[in-house]
């Protein structure tokens, strides 16, 4: 991920607050269209107009080559009566920045987040990089991703802090059939219908008994095998291809 500066210029007669709502508007827009992180910042620049700190997934995510209908207006409207259009300054890379994934044809997705990510959800299962969302092809349903992502990272919370709703957050994540992984899993056949990649969801397992009754899990939708023999890094120990399902050994076990 890359820090940026974004100025939004403010010409003379020009309505500061009009400049603001379309400044907004755009900064939404690029967010929906997963060309910005969601925390993004606006504010006054000392010497006039305004700017905004923003997380982008890599370099080139705010080109017009991504923009989709919706960024595609909110520019027009911003850029209205003239106006120039913002410029755009890369600080750096972000310090715990995920690296994008860089794989020239990607074999399978993962669809994972968790309480403390920023960055898209979607991740190559081969190199585990970042796919920005909107490199997945004719995917028109991104929103619907950040919607699921705001819920899950809501349940991962719940179930971090060990009080309220710990026992609901920790079902919604584990169960192939809570409303949570229905929505994920929908999402992740959506993916795969219109990328041809296959995407798997995975189910977050915390609590177990003992690693032998773990070893003896069977795919929680299928019902079939899916202990792996070897481990997917960095957290994979069960797949399912039938199902496009992912799991891991009961992290309360610890490794064995």
């Amino acid at each position: 991920m890359f820090i940026v500066e974004i100025q939004f210029p403010i010409p003379e007669a020009h309505d500061p607050s009009d400049v603001e709502r379309s400044a907004w508007s755009l900064l939404a827009a690029w967010f929906k269209n997963g060309q910005v992180y969601k925390h993004y910042h606006l504010f006054a620049a000392p010497a006039g107009g305004l700017r905004a700190i923003a997380t982008i997934p890599e370099e080139t995510a705010l080109d017009d080559v991504h923009a989709d209908k919706s960024v595609e207006n909110a520019m027009a409207k911003f850029c209205a009566d003239g106006r120039a259009p913002p410029m755009v300054e890369i600080k750096g890379e972000e310090s715990e920045a995920v690296r994008p994934c860089a794989c020239e044809s990607r074999k399978n997705l993962v669809l994972i987040t968790d309480f403390v990510s920023s960055e898209s959800p979607v991740k190559c299962l081969d190199c585990y990089g970042v796919v920005p969302l909107y490199r997945l092809p004719n995917f028109a349903h991104i929103e619907g991703l950040l919607f699921w992502q705001g819920d899950y990272k809501a349940c991962d919370t719940l179930q971090i802090g060990c009080t309220t709703g710990e026992r609901f957050a920790l079902r919604e994540m584990d169960r192939a059939d809570s409303t949570l992984s229905r929505n994920g899993r929908d999402l992740c056949k959506t993916i795969e219908e219109s990328s041809g990649i296959p995407t798997y969801y995975y189910l977050h397992k915390y609590y177990g008994r003992s690693h032998a009754q773990e070893w003896k899990r069977r795919c929680p939708s299928c019902v079939g095998p899916w202990l792996m023999p070897k481990r997917i890094e960095p957290i994979f120990d069960f797949r399912c291809d039938r199902c496009r399902l992912l799991s891991n050994i009961a992290f309360s076990l610890g490794a064995g």
